[in-house]
């Protein structure tokens, strides 16, 4: 099975990121460690 997600930018709301996945837990759990490009910009950790 395959997910499409949405993530939304805590530290800036009107960021947005749209990716799909097989593997949603570990997928979101690598953007949330910074291991994504796309999304490591606008970690709240970042800021």
């Amino acid at each position: 099975m395959h997910y499409v997600y949405l993530l939304r930018s805590l530290s800036d709301h009107a960021q947005t990121y749209i990716g799909c996945t097989s593997d949603l837990r570990a997928r979101i759990a690598k953007h949330n460690e910074g291991g994504s490009p796309h999304t490591t910009k606008y970690h709240k950790d970042t800021q």
